[in-house]
């Protein structure tokens, strides 16, 4: 390894570029730029990066607006999987499955509501919103808890 490409894989270290990225942009097959980073962090040149307010807070949002998986995101930020699961805890991300479909942004909500104050069947609603009866019945329980039935 010459000084040029041990400063080069230094600078791109510590501006945090992902150890895959840095793979990739030497000129060299993927096990020889391996090995050159290991050496240069076993010799002690390349320090552990440590966890910054300012990753976590990137993480979660890249978490919330993005909708990319914990392996997507190790693999944006440089950090194993583990790592960023960690981090998305401490910013107190809520994980898990995603929902498809979200109830409270369908667009014929209003009208639904209108219709159910009118007193109309549930069915004869469902059929012409082009909605599920449960989604009716879901919207017919929300007036009732605030007491707009």
């Amino acid at each position: 390894m010459n000084e040029s490409d041990k400063q080069h894989i230094i600078a791109l270290w510590e501006s945090r570029v992902p150890l895959e990225q840095i793979y990739q942009m030497l000129p060299y097959t993927r096990y020889e730029a391996i090995k050159m980073v290991k050496e240069l962090r076993d010799d002690g040149t390349l320090q552990p990066r440590k966890k910054t307010d300012e990753a976590i807070k990137a993480l979660a949002n890249a978490w919330e607006s993005e909708s990319k998986s914990p392996y997507e995101l190790a693999e944006m930020f440089g950090y194993s999987p583990d790592t960023v699961k960690r981090y998305l805890s401490i910013s107190g991300v809520r994980r898990g499955k995603r929902p498809t479909r979200n109830f409270k942004h369908c667009d014929k909500t209003n009208d639904i509501a209108n219709a159910l104050k009118e007193g109309k069947p549930m069915v004869y609603i469902a059929k012409k919103f082009g909605v599920s009866r449960q989604y009716v019945y879901q919207i017919k329980q929300k007036l009732e808890r605030q007491n707009d039935i």
